[in-house]
């Protein structure tokens, strides 16, 4: 990740940890599938920048988010595109999270 990349990301976090009802936060070495775990954020992070999320994040255009995370227009290619992210990593974070919660 570039320094300017870098920057808008760690500048958007006070509006996504703002707007969270809940932060889950791992602080440690890869253990009990959490290195899969990370590669899901971070494939689902990839893909939703790759589909240019942060043109929504305005003023303007903030009210079209709700639509997209819906998926109210299921035939639009470009949100069948972000519904089948979002489907292909709902089993890996589903499944790791069960996992990671039954053993604490």
């Amino acid at each position: 990740m570039d320094t300017v990349n870098k920057g808008q990301q760690v500048g958007l976090m006070g509006v996504v940890y703002s707007r969270a009802t809940q932060v889950l936060v791992w602080l440690g070495p890869a253990a009990d599938g959490s290195d899969v775990l990370m590669g899901a954020f971070q494939r689902i992070g990839q893909g939703v920048s790759d589909f240019g999320i942060e043109s929504y994040l305005t003023r303007e255009r903030y009210h079209l988010v709700e639509p997209m995370v819906s998926n109210e227009q299921p035939d639009d290619p470009a949100m069948k595109w972000l519904q089948e992210l979002l489907d292909s990593t709902v089993e890996v974070f589903v499944k790791l999270l069960e996992d990671m919660m039954l053993k604490n």
